[in-house]
């Protein structure tokens, strides 16, 4: 199992907000792992907006400068070694990623770019 954390990289209650989360296992065919396989295999987004960090407590770090700030969490079991995870702000600010292994080990970590980017990390190996 692997487990994603989403909030802000800034502990400002003014940063705290919705998002939208699109989750993929299946490599795009410009990295070698994702050789096209021409099968019908699934993307999945959440609806705009869906979840959001509002009244959120910081217990794990989800800034990728180690703060704890307003963080919510989602587990997913790999089925390849190829996974993306990209976090689209609505009204969060300064969104960060982090992604966990099932030890607990920070696996990596990606902010978006400027208050309102999205944050994504892909993982190859």
């Amino acid at each position: 199992w692997y487990y994603l954390s989403v909030g802000s990289s800034n502990s400002s209650s003014g940063y705290k907000g919705t998002f939208t989360l699109c989750v993929n296992d299946q490599a795009p065919y410009d990295y070698q792992l994702g050789a096209e396989l021409i099968d019908a295999k699934d993307n999945w987004c959440s609806g705009a907006n869906t979840y959001t960090n509002i009244n959120a407590t910081g217990v794990y770090s989800t800034s990728c400068d180690g703060s704890n700030y307003n963080d919510v969490w989602f587990k997913f079991q790999a089925d390849t070694e190829f996974f993306s995870a990209k976090v689209t702000p609505g009204s969060l600010r300064y969104a960060s990623i982090t992604l966990y292994d099932a030890s607990d080990n920070v696996v990596m970590c990606k902010v978006g770019s400027g208050s309102t980017g999205p944050a994504e990390i892909i993982n190859e190996s």
